[in-house]
């Protein structure tokens, strides 16, 4: 069983950094992927199975729940033992390259182990996209690409504390927080402002 939708987004929604082109489902006794190079991101989300990756020329191995993440000019076939569940997607962007530079996405390598909990949530985020696709909106591009931010953000908590720039900056953010405080207006004057 199967599904799957392509896009070619508007142009001007390449200013969102992230843009969808491609989501899809499938499961069972499925036929290795590939060889093949991509010209885009991809995401593949494995929820039941196990299988293999050759990534630029290294066999990688894969264990549901894993994300499986693609960089563009990465050869690369992968596929299931016996079978599998998986969700993807096709994506491009600013944003993409911003993730993979921070070690959001893919950094440690192509495969990413998932806890349970997080693989839950990136599914709840692909039937998200499903069901905000059977429904049709006429902005159904941009909000593709907000749920694909949500997807990598939440794909993000299973690396973000690997990369040493991350794990450097995050306290930092948290201390830069708390004392960039923003004076408290009493809107019953106009003009006014407090100290909080």
């Amino acid at each position: 069983m199967s599904w799957a939708r392509y896009f070619t987004p508007a142009p001007a929604l390449e200013r969102l950094g992230l843009t969808c082109l491609g989501v899809g489902w499938q499961e069972g006794a499925l036929r290795p992927c590939g060889p093949r190079t991509l010209d885009s991101y991809a995401l593949v989300l494995v929820v039941r199975g196990d299988g293999w990756i050759d990534a630029d020329g290294v066999r990688h191995p894969i264990s549901a729940p894993a994300a499986v993440w693609l960089r563009p000019g990465m050869r690369h076939a992968y596929g299931p033992h016996q079978g599998w569940e998986e969700w993807w997607t096709l994506c491009d962007g600013s944003a993409a390259e911003i993730y993979l530079e921070l070690g959001w996405i893919g950094r440690a390598g192509p495969v990413t182990t998932l806890d349970a909990d997080i693989a839950r949530r990136m599914v709840q985020i692909f039937v998200k996209m499903r069901r905000t696709l059977a429904e049709g909106p006429v902005d159904v591009d941009a909000i593709l690409a907000a749920v694909l931010h949500e997807l990598m953000l939440t794909g993000r908590e299973s690396g973000v504390r690997r990369h040493p720039l991350v794990a450097h900056a995050l306290p930092q953010s948290a201390a830069h927080r708390q004392t960039r405080m923003l004076p408290s207006v009493d809107i019953t004057r106009p003009g006014s402002a407090r100290s909080a």
